[in-house]
């Protein structure tokens, strides 16, 4: 049998590459993916946050190039881990161990992004000669 995920969302926070005792980088991480419809109020998507391990280069590859809010496409395979906790109870998770990651926009597209976040709006702010006073400043 084979097991192929592929996922397109952003990344919830940073990631930071740990290694193994015996010195294997790996890092953890979820990822945001909105449904391709719209949520129960109909105004938003919903999210469904995935968790995802990468493992050596592709760790490496991660943690240096994706901040939180990156977007991001992994492949990899969907596996599970089950255990019993400290009461006895069954427990079951499912994580994407990622196999490939790229990024899911360009630079220029990130940045601008970002700057319409960050950044006024042209016109904004009055732009003061060197001779107007400041309206803050008393004498």
């Amino acid at each position: 049998m084979l097991s192929v995920t592929v996922c397109t969302g952003r990344i919830t926070a940073d990631p930071a590459c740990q290694y193994t005792a015996n010195r294997i980088p790996y890092v953890r991480f979820r990822l945001a993916v909105e449904r391709d419809y719209k949520g129960k109020n109909g105004d938003r998507p919903d999210v469904d946050y995935i968790s995802c391990i990468a493992w050596r280069q592709t760790a490496q590859f991660i943690a240096k190039h994706f901040l939180k809010g990156a977007s991001m496409q992994i492949q990899g395979r969907l596996e599970s881990q089950t255990w019993k906790d400290n009461n006895g109870q069954p427990r079951y998770s499912m994580e994407v161990n990622v196999e490939h990651a790229w990024f899911g926009e360009t630079r220029r597209a990130r940045e601008e992004r970002e700057n319409r976040i960050t950044a006024p709006e042209d016109g904004e702010y009055p732009i003061l000669d060197a001779d107007d006073s400041l309206p803050f400043l008393t004498d």
